[in-house]
């Protein structure tokens, strides 16, 4: 499936490109005083974003009782960041954070797998109601806000998912349905370990009042995630504006989720410009494209971490 991936990402560039829904023009602006300080906003509000998603993995830690500090988790999430955007696998930079947090704990792999998946579930979970909630507002608010079918399906999906969220914590939490589950799981190959990763799982469930002001904290990196993409787009010249970006944005989030191309490489810009044509502007596909060479830029100090590592410079203990 790999070469299909990599013929897949590059028809959807050329195509961009040939159609002009990207263009190298854009790199005309980013090198000015006033692009060059945007650039910089831009990454501080990225990094700002994984601080905020780093401290509440720290709490997730801190309540299995793994000993791992803020610091470090921080760290290893900027690892994660690197290998996001210089692997050719979405899952890339999840499996170099299992790797580092597991590494000298294998009594507690479970344990460690569980909080991380868990982790990434409610950043999910924070995302969909972000995008529900903006394309909420839209609907509400702004009369001038075009509502293509594309939408109106978007948002039945998101509300469906959600719902889905909210059964799966549900049954976690009943421990009927988890024995009859462990029972199942025991019969398949890696049974055991699987049934110690679920029942590590539905620990974490357990602390409801914890989830739901994480969900709440997990809003945080998204919408500095947003304002980065604005920014950036003022970078390199692009005029987007920010209402719209908050609406849009969290839409094209989520579709990192389908692993169409590496890394999502000419999907993600494709959507961008289908999605931002939608409202009657242009230049979408150029402002994801200068998204991804910041995000880039920015997952550089996850080298750093990383050959920081490597040299035994850093511990993984708190």
């Amino acid at each position: 499936m790999w070469q299909v991936k990599f013929v897949i990402a590059g028809l959807l560039v050329y195509y961009l490109f040939s159609s002009g829904k990207l263009s190298l023009e854009l790199f005309h602006e980013v090198f000015s005083a006033r692009g060059l300080f945007y650039l910089i906003v831009a990454v501080c509000f990225i990094m700002v974003a994984y601080f905020v998603s780093s401290w509440r993995l720290f709490l997730l830690f801190r309540v299995q009782g793994l000993p791992f500090s803020k610091n470090l988790c921080f760290q290893i999430n900027l690892l994660g960041l690197f290998f996001n955007n210089f692997l050719p696998a979405s899952i890339g930079g999840d499996a170099m954070r299992a790797y580092y947090f597991a590494k000298g704990r294998r009594a507690q792999l479970a344990a460690i797998l569980a909080t991380l998946v868990y982790d990434r579930l409610l950043g999910l979970a924070a995302l969909i109601v972000g995008a529900f909630l903006g394309l909420s507002l839209a609907w509400g608010v702004d009369v001038d806000f075009i509502w293509t079918p594309e939408f109106r399906w978007a948002y039945v999906v998101m509300a469906v998912a959600f719902l889905c969220f909210v059964l799966s914590f549900g049954l976690s939490r009943w421990p009927r349905f988890m024995a009859v589950l462990n029972s199942l799981v025991a019969k398949i190959p890696w049974g055991e370990a699987l049934a110690r990763f679920l029942a590590s799982f539905a620990d974490l469930t357990k602390y409801g009042l914890l989830s739901v002001a994480l969900l709440g904290i997990s809003l945080i990196p998204h919408l500095f995630s947003i304002l980065a993409l604005y920014v950036t787009g003022q970078a390199f010249g692009i005029d987007s504006s920010l209402w719209l970006t908050i609406i849009l944005s969290p839409l094209i989030f989520l579709s990192g989720i389908l692993p169409l191309s590496p890394n999502n490489i000419g999907w993600t810009e494709y959507l961008g410009s289908l999605i931002w044509s939608s409202q009657g502007i242009g230049g979408g596909g150029n402002l994801w494209m200068a998204f991804r060479l910041v995000c880039a830029l920015t997952s550089l100090t996850g080298l750093i971490v990383y050959l920081r590592l490597k040299a035994g410079a850093l511990t993984h203990e708190s």
